[in-house]
């Protein structure tokens, strides 16, 4: 496998990264240190970066949908928007401040004016950026931080890990291809892991294993053949192994928890 590219800038922690749909090879990264750092994976060295935290970490980036020029980040309880064309200045085109606690993750919806912040007292803001105001607060949904805490079964037995089918790894982050290129790169989850793992699950050959299962498990008072059985669990172990990623420090991954994909 080659060896994985390291993209250099921060000073502190990364918490966030993004990568652009209509700029092949643009990623944008987020950082403890108040910085939004710019790389073209075909370059060597880092494009430019923004101070937008003023030295406050910033938590979560998105593109505005439609206009990639447009960024949105969001630093303590604030969302703030900027122009990547004002490279000399990188004044703040406008900013929202309606959550009343810290904002761990913002997304754009991709056909709408909707911007959604999610903060650590579980209230998840809707906010209006074309007419410029709140739209909705959604509340009771989340008890305290409103962040993806999601234990799932198809990871805690993948990669052979027998201590985390018992407790598993933390889920920082899920991500799923957006519905225009599901076509091209298939039905699959992305995750990231606490342990410092990151997974790359084909959904549909999880189902379809799981219901394969399920049809071959004995019906009450029916006989059963252990072997068949077994040799069948097998084989489809073998095919899930090979339809799934596991990316790991062994392949040059992680040594640490994984809070963005």
């Amino acid at each position: 496998m080659t060896e994985p590219r390291r993209l250099r800038g921060h000073t502190a922690a990364a918490i966030c990264c993004i990568a652009s749909r209509v700029r092949p090879g643009l990623v944008a990264t987020a950082a403890e240190d108040g910085r939004v750092c710019w790389y073209d994976l075909r370059c060597k060295d880092m494009l430019f970066s923004m101070d937008v935290g003023n030295g406050d970490a910033v938590s979560a980036l998105c593109f505005k949908p439609g206009n990639e020029d447009i960024i949105y980040v969001s630093v303590g309880n604030e969302v703030k928007c900027f122009d990547l064309h004002m490279t000399a200045s990188w004044k703040q085109l406008e900013s929202y401040s309606y959550n009343k606690d810290e904002i761990n993750q913002i997304a754009c919806h991709p056909k709408s004016s909707f911007l959604a912040a999610a903060d650590d007292a579980g209230d998840v803001k809707i906010i209006d950026v074309h007419q410029r105001c709140l739209y909705k607060t959604l509340r009771a949904g989340h008890k305290s931080t409103a962040k993806v805490n999601v234990h799932i079964v198809l990871i805690a037995g993948s990669g052979g890990d027998s201590g985390q089918c018992c407790n598993p790894a933390f889920v920082h982050a899920l991500v799923v291809p957006d519905l225009d290129i599901v076509d091209k790169v298939g039905k699959v989850c992305v995750v990231a892991r606490g342990d410092g793992v990151v997974n790359i699950i084909n959904i549909e050959s999880e189902l379809a294993a799981l219901k394969s299962k399920m049809s071959t498990k004995p019906k009450l008072g029916s006989k059963s053949n252990p072997k068949s059985h077994s040799s069948a669990a097998d084989s489809e172990s073998t095919d899930q192994n090979d339809r799934n990623l596991r990316l790991d420090y062994s392949v040059g991954g992680h040594v640490a928890a994984v809070s963005s994909v």
